[in-house]
């Protein structure tokens, strides 16, 4: 009995250890003080400085000489901070990372989640209307897999049958 103890518990341990999430902890777990976006887009300026976790889904990037902005179509996340593959909208946003991203890879209509302190708004259009966009200076941010709608998760999987199987 003694022997069979010690490999079901390595195998249990490496079974935990497989699961562990390569999305970060910032990303995951919404801070306490975390302002919604919708707040922040009526009084920009009132919420420099403050911490913040938001996403959504890109619509454009823009390197710069020392940084890259990224203009992301704002939406509500999960619980595992991932955005909700829905048509709703809480407004537009910035981020501004340091250093240089592919937009080839950071590309229109992938979604990313982004932690980081509010800054300066920046003035700008969508299409030809004038537009406040709220700023994050990212500390980290994730940008989720690109996978097709049917592998998202889009609510709970329910299925009933009656059936019989051959294996050959």
């Amino acid at each position: 009995m003694m022997s069979l103890r010690y490999p079901l518990a390595l195998t249990l341990m490496l079974s935990l250890g497989a699961c562990q999430s390569t999305v970060p902890i910032e990303i995951r777990e919404s801070p306490p003080d975390s302002p919604p976006l919708t707040q922040v887009r009526e009084n920009p300026r009132a919420f420099e400085g403050v911490r913040a976790r938001w996403g959504g889904t890109i619509v454009s990037v823009k390197n710069r000489e020392n940084d890259t902005l990224i203009e992301v179509l704002g939406k509500e996340l999960g619980s595992d901070g991932e955005p909700v593959a829905a048509d709703d909208t809480l407004g537009r946003f910035m981020v501004r990372v340091e250093g240089f991203l592919d937009p080839a890879i950071y590309r229109p209509s992938r979604d990313v989640t982004v932690y980081g302190s509010l800054e300066k708004p920046i003035e700008g259009t969508v299409g030809n209307r004038p537009y406040t966009f709220p700023m994050v200076r990212s500390q980290t941010h994730y940008l989720w897999p690109d996978e097709p709608d049917y592998y998202r998760d889009t609510g709970p999987d329910i299925h009933f049958g009656i059936g019989v199987g051959v294996g050959i």
